[in-house]
């Protein structure tokens, strides 16, 4: 039989893994999505260098000019959705990384499994 103590300790290690396994995975998601922003970004730089080399273009006015500002208001909302999103997923990690003696107490248990249902784990 395993000891109370063990089961306890193997349960803690068990508790901080994969706390970190949530914490790796949600940098490399971060490190993801600043690249595809960081590629996005130099693409427009280089087909905007492409666009002014031969001859200056006129600005967008009318039709063109609401379609820029609402594709920049799209992209910002998305953006803060990402941040939302993210910042959820930690919060949730956070939770699961509390100590054991912090699970007799019933708040964190449901704050546990309000972050957690607000994310959407595959």
């Amino acid at each position: 039989m395993i000891s109370e103590s063990l089961r306890m300790f193997v349960c803690l290690q068990i508790r901080y893994l994969h706390g970190r396994c949530v914490r790796l995975e949600s940098w490399r998601k971060a490190l993801v999505w600043q690249k595809r922003y960081l590629q996005r970004v130099l693409a427009g730089y280089a087909r905007l260098e492409r666009t002014l080399a031969p001859r200056p273009a006129p600005r967008p006015t009318g039709k063109k000019l609401f379609k820029c500002v609402v594709t920049v208001v799209i992209t910002v909302l998305r953006m803060g959705y990402v941040v939302r999103r993210r910042n959820a997923a930690r919060s949730a990690a956070c939770c699961l990384l509390r100590p054991a003696h912090d699970a007799d107490d019933p708040a964190p248990a449901s704050a546990s499994a309000h972050h957690a249902s607000r994310i959407n784990l595959m």
